[in-house]
């Protein structure tokens, strides 16, 4: 089993510089001693045995009013890694050329401009860093409780400290994630609530690892997909959402936004973004050439195809195609160059149909 060696070591230095589940494939434990059993699988693209993104998080409201932690896969890390989770992405038609070449590449990260924006204003540092991306990462863990496989999401500290039991053990030419012949791991879980802390033991005891026959291992790749990408407008209005008051105080005008961009025009073309892209420029010119060139065809929605990188056909387009009369624009709404119209008692960008947009 060959892992990436150079990429485990620059994780574990990146980690050392940080501080810091409603699905049930998640790991969550009880205070106590926990044996489990590190699988190396389940992240094939990046040849490694975790899996490491790089995520904002954001406090917004629920259908409740209740304030719940959003993740969002940051996008500097999407264009960091193309060949792989950006391939990944485009083939499951969720990066789209428009969101990666038209907004990525001209604006950067929602977030980590925002970050730009407001550390050159002078904004407080510990505010400021409410903002930034930090490392997430996840490995495949064998619960010897149970014998079910979970997902277990590991802090920077954990995983610097399995790193250096992986590199003390692997100068002794052992593998202690080697199926056959590598060693438990035993997580110690303390205190309750925000108090709750974890450490973790390797005692070097060979043990076979002995999944079970048929037991399904959980692609991370997968699941952090599903779990913290957003589509680049999706990003914008998280960060609106959780962040709206501090940057309209600053007079930070998102780029890229889409509804932004439609009341610009609406007044003239006046624009106050007033920052530059962070995307690698070399970045641009490798997805034009790659991922986005030859796209394939798919089928889609409705038995409707499409091609790999282009909007994917969802619940707004079967909406639109089910109206049967076309909506009369509201008083007070603002017309737009496609027969659509922008509507400020909600807020909110209608398309011709009175479908709304965002």
């Amino acid at each position: 089993m060959n892992f990436d060696f150079d990429q485990m070591n620059k994780d574990i230095s990146n980690a050392a510089t940080q501080k810091g589940e409603g699905d049930n494939v998640f790991l969550k434990l009880e205070p106590g001693l926990h044996p489990v059993r590190i699988i190396p699988e389940g992240n094939p693209k990046m040849n490694l045995p975790y899996l490491r993104v790089r995520q904002h998080t954001v406090q917004v409201p629920d259908e409740t009013g209740t304030l719940k932690t959003r993740f969002i896969m940051c996008w500097n890390y999407i264009a960091e890694n193309i060949q792989t989770l950006g391939r990944e992405l485009s083939d499951k038609q969720k990066l789209t050329a428009d969101d990666f070449k038209n907004k990525y590449n001209v604006h950067g990260c929602p977030f980590c401009s925002a970050v730009k924006f407001l550390d050159r204003r002078g904004v407080d540092k510990k505010t400021v860093a409410k903002l930034l991306a930090r490392e997430a990462t996840t490995f495949n863990v064998l619960v010897r409780k149970d014998n079910t496989i979970k997902v277990w999401n590991v802090s920077n500290k954990i995983f610097t400290d399995l790193m250096n039991y992986f590199n003390m053990y692997k100068s002794q030419n052992l593998n202690m994630f080697d199926p056959n012949s590598g060693f438990d791991t035993t997580i110690s879980a303390t205190g309750t609530g925000m108090q709750r802390r974890y450490s973790v033991a390797v005692m070097g005891v060979p043990k076979p690892m002995g999944i079970p026959d048929g037991t399904p291992i959980h692609n991370l790749m997968d699941i952090a997909i599903n779990t913290s990408f957003y589509s680049y407008q999706d990003t914008i209005d998280l960060l609106k959402q959780g962040n709206g008051l501090l940057l309209q105080a600053n007079g930070y005008s998102i780029p890229g936004d889409t509804v932004t961009e439609f009341l610009n025009a609406a007044n003239g073309g006046v624009n106050n973004v007033g920052i530059t892209s962070t995307a690698p420029v070399s970045i641009a010119a490798q997805v034009s050439n790659d991922i986005f060139a030859a796209p394939s065809v798919v089928p889609v929605v409705n038995g409707t195809t499409s091609e790999i990188g282009a909007q994917p056909m969802g619940a707004e387009i079967a909406n639109m195609l089910a109206q049967p009369v076309k909506p009369t624009m509201p008083a007070g709404a603002i017309p737009s160059a496609d027969g659509g119209w922008f509507d400020p008692a909600v807020g909110a960008l209608f398309d011709a149909n009175g479908v709304k947009r965002f």
